[in-house]
C-alpha cells in the first residue's frame, strides 16, 4: 500500500505541485517561509565513517512511513546508496513540504562494514557488531514545511545520530 493513501487529496496535490516545481524549475527560489532556500529532497541524509576519517561511501539506506494506525508497519518511500560524499541527495523528489507522520530511516550498516572489511581487516569485524542503524523519527503538521537532515556517525562498534541543518 502507499502512503499517499494516508493524506488528503490537499495534501498529495501540495506534495505534488512541489514535485513538479522542482522538475520544470531545478534550483528555483522555494515558497515564501523556506528561507528562501531552493527546492530538495525535505529528508536527508549524510553518513561519515567516523573509524577511517571519511564519507560512508556504498552505503544502503531506506526511508519508510509508518502506516496509520500500525507501529508495525511501514511503507518503504525511497531507497538509495550513499555517494562518494556519503549522502544520497535525491531522496525524495524536491518538495518544500512532506506529509507529517512517523519516518523510520533503515541504513544497511551490515552491507557497508562488510564492504570495509575487504580493505581494512584490521579495523573491521568479520561479522558486524551493528548489522543496522534505524533511526526513528517524527514530522509534526506544524514542523512539515521544514527541512529534515539525518546524519549518522558510524564505527565498527558504534553510532550517533542527530537533527542536521
Amino acid at each position: 500500500s502507499s502512503s499517499s493513501s494516508s493524506s488528503s487529496p490537499a495534501e498529495r496535490a501540495h506534495v505534488r505541485t512541489g514535485q513538479l516545481a522542482g522538475h520544470l524549475m531545478p534550483g528555483a527560489a522555494a515558497p515564501a517561509g523556506s528561507h528562501g532556500s531552493p527546492l530538495r529532497s525535505p529528508i536527508t541524509t549524510h553518513v561519515l565513517d567516523t573509524a577511517l576519517g571519511m564519507p560512508a561511501a556504498g552505503l544502503p539506506i531506506s526511508l519508510l512511513r509508518m502506516m496509520d494506525g500500525s507501529a508495525a508497519v511501514h511503507d518503504c518511500l525511497a531507497s538509495g546508496v550513499t555517494d562518494a560524499d556519503g549522502r544520497i541527495a535525491n531522496l525524495l523528489p524536491a518538495s518544500s513540504w512532506v506529509a507529517p507522520g512517523n519516518y523510520r530511516m533503515r541504513f544497511d550498516t551490515g552491507t557497508y562494514l562488510n564492504a570495509c572489511r575487504q580493505k581494512h581487516p584490521d579495523v573491521f569485524r568479520p561479522v558486524p557488531f551493528y548489522p543496522e542503524a534505524v533511526v526513528d523519527f517524527t514530522i509534526t503538521p506544524d514542523t512539515s514545511t521544514q527541512h529534515f537532515h539525518i546524519p549518522l556517525l558510524l564505527n565498527p562498534y558504534g553510532y550517533s545520530t542527530y537533527r542536521g541543518s
